[in-house]
């Protein structure tokens, strides 16, 4: 959702991408009093191709690396066998009181 709202805020309410691309096929301005700027239907095009793009890499990026390192895990693995020594030496400790 981030990344739509991002290319629209970027196509479509800043200047921005008018800025950054300066292809009057894809802007053209407006109102010069208002400082304002219209999309035409190859720069919605562009912005969709865009939108597609980043949603692509995103994809992409979130299956390339892992939720958790393996240290992370070798860690967390660690600390519950910690847990459970201390666990059994407690009911040790209680069971020979």
């Amino acid at each position: 959702m981030c990344v739509l709202t991002n290319v629209l805020a970027f196509g479509y309410i800043t200047e921005q991408a008018m800025h950054l691309i300066p292809n009057k096929k894809l802007f053209r301005h407006g109102h010069e009093q208002f400082h304002d700027h219209k999309v035409k239907t190859l720069g919605v095009w562009m912005l969709f191709a865009l939108e597609n793009v980043l949603l692509i890499a995103a994809t992409a990026i979130r299956h390339a690396v892992q939720k958790q390192p393996p240290w992370v895990r070798q860690a967390l693995a660690g600390r519950e066998y910690r847990r459970v020594q201390i666990a059994k030496a407690t009911l040790q400790s209680v069971a020979s009181d």
